[in-house]
């Protein structure tokens, strides 16, 4: 269940006043993966203290740099249930973000592993 949208209302705006478009459909996500122009950061939010105590406050220090990336979005796990907690927008951006590195980085896909015993449906 989701978080009262009060109480997540300030982690959305954080993310706004730091320069992040919030994408919120799988549309929006699949508009801007599938085209970005230029460089494109990725912010996965979340009301997780990891994401209160490390994340935000690491995202807004590197943006103090005179290098920038042209693109900054976020997808807010965990929230919207119009998609599914969130899970419908946040899963789409890891799985093509993860892609995108295997696939830069070098690394070969893996062999599905057969089940044991046989499944039948």
């Amino acid at each position: 269940m989701p978080y009262d949208p009060r109480l997540v209302a300030p982690m959305r705006d954080e993310m706004v006043r730091m320069g992040a478009k919030e994408l919120k459909t799988v549309a929006e996500v699949d508009e801007v993966l599938g085209d970005p122009k230029g460089t494109l950061l990725v912010f996965v939010n979340s009301v997780c203290g990891c994401a209160a105590g490390n994340a935000r406050p690491g995202l807004a220090l590197a943006l103090q740099h005179g290098v920038r990336p042209q693109q900054i979005v976020t997808v807010f796990a965990g929230q919207d249930l119009a998609n599914a907690g969130g899970g419908i927008t946040a899963g789409p951006v890891f799985s093509k973000l993860m892609g995108f590195a295997l696939q830069r980085y070098g690394v070969p896909p893996s062999h599905r592993k057969q089940t044991v015993l046989p499944i039948e449906w």
